[in-house]
């Protein structure tokens, strides 16, 4: 059996890139193609969708538990949800992954990223996206559109600072250029219409649809 694909977006909070989630999978099941979407913190299992509600709605959470529980939350999303479902055949596309915890435990609360980095190799055994999509745009304009949309549930992160937010962002780009060809860069400031075009192109090449 053909293994499935291992995606991940990556972004800012505000950058869009769950509603353009949505809408992949969404086509991608019009095409018949086998996938499920899934989301860090928590996923496809009530231990990590537990974790997730400790993270979430506690502010008195230590940086360095944090970042623990974030790993711990981790391990059991690979091992219990996405390893199983790709060895299926499945393709699953989480919203979230790793390269979060690097830029928002490591760069943007100043948590030595080499730690984050190992504790995460270990909880996951190195496991590794085969395509990362980074939603890129500049955080002032992403809090306007977190702020402004009535519908978006709003939690702790979403709500950190603007100091923070862009320590998260710089974060990112830091990723990116220490690893230049693992990410699919996304123009996130455009239209909902123009950064879903950018993505579902990317996405017909990985999955090899001929006709849209």
């Amino acid at each position: 059996m053909k293994r499935g694909f291992f995606i991940t977006f990556e972004g800012t909070d505000g950058s869009g890139k769950t509603t353009i989630l949505n809408k992949v999978i969404t086509q991608l099941e019009e095409h018949n193609i086998n996938v499920s979407r899934t989301r860090e913190p928590g996923g496809q299992n009530k231990v990590c969708e537990d974790i997730r509600g400790v993270l979430l709605n506690n502010k008195d959470v230590d940086k360095y538990a944090e970042s623990l529980l974030f790993a711990a939350s981790r391990v059991q999303h690979v091992n219990k949800y996405i390893i199983p479902k790709i060895s299926e055949g499945v393709s699953v596309i989480s919203d979230r992954y790793l390269d979060s915890s690097i830029a928002y435990q490591g760069y943007g609360k100043n948590i030595d990223v080499k730690w984050i980095q190992e504790i995460n190799s270990f909880a996951t055994n190195e496991f590794k996206p085969d395509f990362t999509f980074f939603f890129d745009i500049k955080p002032n304009i992403a809090q306007k559109r977190i702020m402004v949309n009535p519908n978006r549930e709003k939690n702790r992160f979403d709500l950190e600072s603007m100091e923070i937010q862009e320590l998260v962002y710089k974060g990112y780009k830091e990723i990116i250029k220490n690893n230049p060809d693992k990410f699919i860069l996304i123009n996130a400031e455009l239209s909902a219409d123009e950064v879903y075009k950018q993505v579902w192109d990317k996405i017909k090449e990985i999955f090899g649809i001929i006709n849209d």
